[in-house]
């Protein structure tokens, strides 16, 4: 089961501080698989992250089902990850925007973000916040 919105927002803020991404302003938009198609048009979509590097703002959208609707069952520590890398790599995507064509750029960035994504977990894992996820104040609610 997916944690609470409350919870994946305090561990957002903890990713920040070992990302060195504290002056990113990084919101969370909990979707159900419905509301996630509806804004994506994709049906596999679990998650997405919209960047706005001038600003500093991202939001990311992960989908609380999708436990139930796809195949990374229970790896809603490893999809917020990736997409937090996302954030981390945007000043490349900003780099390399109009220099390369996006197709020939656009795979092997995300095979990319997937790497580091699962070094980090691997590294960094989702037991280092039992405290926020066992915490009684944080029910697992959708909002």
């Amino acid at each position: 089961m997916f944690p609470s919105k409350t919870q994946i927002e305090a561990i957002i803020v903890e990713l920040q501080k070992i990302m060195r991404l504290q002056d990113w302003d990084i919101k969370l938009s909990y979707l159900s698989a419905v509301e996630m198609y509806r804004d994506t048009g994709d049906i596999s979509t679990i998650a997405d992250c919209l960047r706005s590097r001038p600003h500093h703002l991202a939001t990311i959208k992960m989908c609380y089902e999708a436990d139930k609707t796809s195949n990374v069952v229970g790896n809603w520590y490893l999809t917020l990850v990736h997409e937090m890398f996302h954030i981390l790599i945007d000043e490349f995507d900003y780099a390399t925007e109009f220099k390369v064509d996006h197709d020939d750029y656009s795979l092997p960035k995300e095979r990319l973000v997937c790497n580091l994504a699962r070094m980090f977990v691997k590294l960094y894992p989702e037991k280092n916040f039992d405290s926020i996820l066992n915490n009684q104040d944080n029910e697992c609610k959708t909002e």
